[in-house]
């Protein structure tokens, strides 16, 4: 019970961490570049950055959580705990501070 209890964990992990890469790759190499390639004005670009960046902090933020969350159970590795903190307060900073 203890194999099925990890392996579910890990697989939740994976999924959350790919989706977080997958969702930053496409933002930042494919959404983002269209804008610009599309639209010709530059500042209203940058507002449409502005506003795609906003909503998927997020989305970052959510991810983080759902990670933090994971985290409750007391096996669980110091390496890990500080990985999912930075990447959280990562999440936040880019939230709060980072982002427009």
């Amino acid at each position: 019970m203890k194999m099925f209890k990890r392996f579910k964990f890990e697989a939740l992990l994976f999924l959350i961490l790919t989706a977080w890469l997958a969702l930053s790759i496409w933002v930042d190499f494919i959404t983002v570049p269209a804008i610009f390639r599309i639209n010709k004005d530059v500042f209203e670009s940058g507002e449409m950055g502005k506003v795609l960046f906003r909503a998927f902090n997020i989305v970052e933020v959510s991810f983080g959580l759902l990670l933090l969350n994971c985290w409750r159970d007391k096996a669980r590795s110091l390496f890990y705990k500080i990985v999912c903190s930075l990447l959280f307060i990562n999440a936040l900073a880019y939230l709060f501070y980072l982002s427009p």
